[in-house]
């Protein structure tokens, strides 16, 4: 089993006593944003096993700022999330944290569970979604630190209006040319989402209705993006493609 050095928790302190809670058996990086609620930001401060790191949200650029349809709107949003999980992970980088799960800071997951059955070696997350051109989901992955560094700056680097996992997906995957997976999702493994309320029995419906993926051995399809297979069970060609979300 994967040696976890620490968490990196991203996002909105919403839910930041019941997530810090939930996982108090571990070193938690909570990374976030300036204009969170003081009061949340000093209690996670408070805790002696946490480290906090704040930044102020990213700006668009004027031509960022007039683009067409939703395109602003995903790329505020995915800039906000990939800068702040970037900082948590130079920090962890930092600390010498060579395994840090990333998990959203309204998500809660059996790290006991769910560590067994993660590689190493690999991208580990809780599946493949076939919404839009199919992507990896992002409630919580794992990979080596300095891997997962280089791919966020690839995801800022990119800095296209389209929603965050499929960039994500595809500097994983095309951009860094690393299409090892695993996922550890199954019946066994907790997981709730505090603000969604999305439950294990969901996403396993989701899996039986086959809208999910959670077998790498499994053709990576989607719903609205015809895929070629021949190098293995990942698209030959991923893309990058304007969307409202990852549903779409």
């Amino acid at each position: 089993m994967i040696e976890v050095d620490a968490l990196v928790i991203q996002g909105p302190t919403t839910y930041c006593k019941e997530v810090s809670e939930y996982y108090k058996d571990y070193k938690q990086i909570w990374s976030t944003w300036n204009s969170e609620p003081k009061e949340n930001l000093d209690y996670l401060r408070s805790l002696p096993n946490v480290s906090l790191v704040t930044d102020d949200l990213p700006v668009l650029s004027t031509k960022e700022k007039s683009g067409s349809g939703h395109g602003p709107w995903c790329l505020e949003r995915a800039l906000y999330q990939w800068t702040s999980t970037l900082n948590g992970f130079k920090l962890a980088d930092q600390k010498g944290y060579d395994f840090c799960p990333k998990i959203r800071s309204d998500f809660l997951i059996d790290l006991d569970a769910a560590l067994p059955k993660c590689d190493p070696d690999a991208f580990n997350s809780l599946g493949w979604h076939k919404g839009s051109v199919g992507y990896l989901v992002d409630y919580f992955y794992l990979a080596k630190t300095k891997d997962i560094i280089s791919m966020l700056e690839g995801c800022i680097a990119l800095r296209v209006p389209v929603h965050a996992e499929n960039v994500m997906t595809y500097c994983w995957i095309a951009w860094a040319e690393k299409r090892n997976l695993k996922y550890c999702l199954d019946e066994s493994v907790y997981t709730y989402s505090l603000k969604h309320k999305y439950t294990t029995e969901l996403f396993m419906g989701e899996v039986a209705k086959g809208i999910w993926i959670v077998d790498h051995d499994q053709q990576h399809d989607s719903k609205n993006h015809l895929h070629t297979f021949t190098k293995d069970n990942l698209p030959d060609k991923y893309p990058l493609v304007y969307g409202w979300g990852p549903g779409v």
